[in-house]
């Protein structure tokens, strides 16, 4: 049958790995208690933006980025492209984002047929999204 440990016999390592240990839960219990109390995040802020422009052989093929700076995720997010030429529409396309999660970016691309003639020749519009 063991003995048990007194004081003066436990390890150095013991007693660091405990405070450790604890400090970890008081900063956890710190942070939550923080988040409960910070109130309501702001919603969603969905922009998007050209990253870059490819030809490839089913025509031209834009990278994109739908940055989300709100403080909620979004879900399905519905986002469409229109390519211009001047003020007239040439050709839409949309996708689907399943998550774009707060303070955060996802990347998507559209296949065009026609050439833009510059990135500020594509104009986003987000359709909308749902809460998770």
């Amino acid at each position: 049958m063991s003995q048990p440990v007194s004081e003066a016999q436990r390890p150095m390592l013991e007693w660091i790995v405990g405070g450790i240990a604890a400090g970890i839960v008081a900063a956890l219990i710190v942070y939550l208690g923080y988040k409960a109390l910070e109130g309501e995040p702001s919603p969603p802020d969905l922009a998007a933006a050209v990253e870059r422009i490819e030809q490839v052989s089913g025509g031209w093929l834009v990278r994109t980025t739908l940055n989300n700076s709100g403080g909620e995720t979004a879900a399905a997010v519905l986002l469409k492209a229109e390519l211009r030429n001047g003020t007239d529409i040439v050709e839409e396309r949309e996708i689907t984002f399943d998550y774009v999660p707060a303070n955060s970016a996802r990347k998507g691309a559209f296949l065009f047929t026609s050439q833009p003639a510059t990135a500020e020749a594509i104009a986003f519009v987000v359709q909308g999204y749902s809460e998770p």
